[in-house]
């Protein structure tokens, strides 16, 4: 705001003098006329400090404005450094996902393997108890035959 501030009373400045210069043009004045007059000396030498201050505040504003390209040029410069950086880690955050999920479904497979099994050693338990029963029965039957075998032979 102040930058413009100071471009506006450039500006301004300008505009009188050019104004004025315009209206001596007009005026007609004598052109052997050499001796400005007093109140004109002064004048000049008012607009002369304006101009002055007018140049002055323009180189000012000029150091700045290079100053500040200098600065969004570094800036521009960083943030397309952290934008390269940003695309980097979403692709490596895009990897470890895709990792994770391979891991969460081999897992998966794993539990259902495995969950799987363990119902088939139930199921081959059972039945091993039952063969152990049937085997327990069978023996108990073929010493019962002995037994009677035993007692029929004399």
């Amino acid at each position: 705001i102040e930058e413009r501030k100071t471009i506006m009373d450039q500006r301004s400045v300008f505009e009188r003098l050019r104004n004025q210069f315009l209206d001596a043009q007009q005026a007609g004045g004598d052109p052997d006329e050499d001796a400005p007059v007093l109140g004109d000396a002064a004048k000049e030498a008012e607009l002369e400090e304006e101009l002055r201050q007018a140049t002055r505040e323009n180189s000012e504003a000029q150091m700045r404005i290079r100053s500040l390209q200098d600065e969004l040029f570094d800036k521009t410069d960083e943030a397309a450094n952290f934008l390269r950086e940003s695309s980097m880690v979403q692709a490596e955050l895009a990897d470890l996902k895709f990792q994770l999920e391979q891991e969460v479904a081999g897992g998966r497979r794993q539990t259902t393997d495995v969950i799987e099994l363990q119902g088939r050693i139930q199921t081959n338990e059972d039945e091993m108890s039952s063969f152990r029963k049937r085997l327990v029965a069978t023996e108990d039957r073929k010493r019962q035959a002995e037994e009677e075998r035993k007692a029929l032979r004399p």
